[in-house]
């Protein structure tokens, strides 16, 4: 879809509020361009600590350990995004084709992350023969 009025411009395109969130990734756009840069950079780098040390927790740890990878993964889409903001004309198109690169990344990642967490914490009440250790 594009915004492209009938004279050829671009339109204005509304940014989405909390309470105009249309879904869960819009509520979490939205969030996360009103929380303050340092908030972002502490979420993302506990994500990352929490994704790089998960296969080496115990048996169905792990899926503790993935919200924290969701909160990551916010964290990162959030600076990128924020790092994506507009700056002018100059702004170096490859620049721009990896922050956006980044943010699906993000996107792609907080989805998986959020997915095993619930498979892995219904596992353990389901009771499929993982325990937690």
């Amino acid at each position: 879809m594009s915004d492209i009025r009938m004279d050829g411009q671009q339109a204005p395109v509304a940014e989405p509020t909390i309470d105009g969130a249309k879904n869960i990734y819009a509520l979490l756009a939205a969030r996360a361009r009103r929380e303050p840069t340092q908030r972002l950079a502490i979420d993302a780098a506990f994500g990352g600590i929490a994704a790089v040390s998960a296969p080496f927790l115990p048996t169905l740890w792990w899926a503790l350990a993935c919200p924290i990878v969701v909160v990551g993964a916010y964290g990162l889409w959030g600076l990128a995004d924020r790092h994506l903001a507009p700056r002018g004309e100059d702004a170096l198109s490859s620049r721009r084709d990896v922050l956006t690169a980044v943010k699906w990344a993000a996107v792609a990642i907080g989805t998986i992350a959020a997915v095993a967490a619930v498979h892995g914490l219904l596992s353990a009440l389901i009771g499929s023969g993982h325990r937690f250790r």
